[in-house]
């Protein structure tokens, strides 16, 4: 199958594309060709600026492919000329989306069919991000009812495993309890945590090309478990060999901080269901939340490890603060 990956070099993109290389997929990426990476052999590379139709243009001129995924469309910006250069000329097109653009609901799991969010919506801060994505879907939609655009959209929370750029997530964790820190958690402890394994979602990528039944429709891929916080920091602590002391915080008093100290939801519970997926496309997770975690700190123990690991201020508005965190430990330990 000839593909084209929008984006390729670094944590899904890259897990996506050393998988299709495995299966002899016909391999193109397109990126601005900022971020260096050590590719399968074969793979094509092309560098343009999806936001400048014309750049597109010349940088996919005679080009044809089969399938899109799309791992780096954030916005209608860089989302609608991708779109427009290639209606009517592919047959499956795969939109990474979030399960940020649901609205808050009463009930659990939520489902595909659940309100989202908009500018009205009560009891949800909306970020850029989350609104940019609704609007991302909504034409997506527009375009496969009114042109039959052949789009299939995922919606995922956090996702975790092997080449995470976001340091700040659970690395972090492995730093903290391997150096004997004292982990800040909302509440008691009891907050459900739901997570998608790369891995995971690259197999649900893999699975829905194809199905017919996946056209102009969303679903969600997340693990089969949801875990708390505390669970959570307990598993990565068995991991490392290390006991976990936990500081437990008003989860208002976390949100208040001057800095975030807790890279995850901090108040409510995820849980989302993902059934619409195994009866679609035949699609249900292979890892549990423990094997994802070991699979995760295995890789980061052979390639990074303490000495690697970076905390960049900014990152998706989430900075670690280790200086910081002993500061409220003391205060509230």
């Amino acid at each position: 199958m000839k593909v084209l990956v929008l984006g390729g070099t670094r944590f899904i993109g890259l897990r996506l594309v050393r998988h299709l290389a495995s299966q002899g997929h016909d391999i193109t990426i397109l990126n601005q060709g900022t971020i260096k990476t050590q590719l399968p052999p074969g793979i094509k590379q092309l560098y343009a600026n999806r936001r400048d139709p014309e750049t597109l243009r010349r940088a996919l001129r005679g080009q044809e492919f089969e399938a899109i995924f799309d791992i780096t469309g954030y916005d209608l910006g860089n989302l609608k000329p991708v779109v427009e250069l290639f209606a009517g000329k592919i047959a499956h097109y795969v939109f990474q989306s979030t399960s940020a653009v649901y609205a808050e609901s009463n009930y659990r799991p939520i489902l595909e069919n659940f309100p989202r969010i908009n500018e009205t919506t009560p009891g949800k801060t909306l970020a850029t991000y989350e609104i940019n994505k609704v609007e991302c879907e909504d034409y997506l939609f527009r375009e496969y009812h009114e042109t039959k655009f052949p789009v299939t959209i995922l919606r995922c929370p956090v996702i975790y495993g092997p080449d995470n750029w976001m340091h700040e997530r659970e690395f972090s964790f492995f730093v903290r309890l391997l150096q004997g820190r004292a982990i800040l958690l909302p509440d008691n402890g009891t907050t459900l945590l739901h997570f998608t394994y790369v891995d995971d979602l690259v197999r649900a990528y893999l699975s829905l090309i194809g199905h017919e039944a996946t056209l102009g429709q969303a679903f969600n891929i997340v693990g089969s478990q949801a875990i708390t916080s505390e669970g959570y920091i307990d598993t990565i602590a068995e991991l490392s060999g290390v006991s976990a002391e936990k500081v437990y915080l008003d989860s208002q008093a976390m949100e208040n901080l001057e800095r975030p100290v807790f890279p995850f939801p901090r108040t409510g519970n995820s849980f989302y269901g993902i059934y619409k997926a195994k009866e679609s496309f035949g699609f249900w997770p292979a890892y549990s939340v423990n094997e994802g975690l070991r699979q995760t700190y295995d890789w980061w123990q052979r390639n990074l490890g303490i000495a690697k690991t970076r905390f960049q201020p900014g990152r998706l508005g989430y900075d670690v603060d280790l200086a910081y965190e002993d500061s409220l430990i003391e205060r509230y330990g």
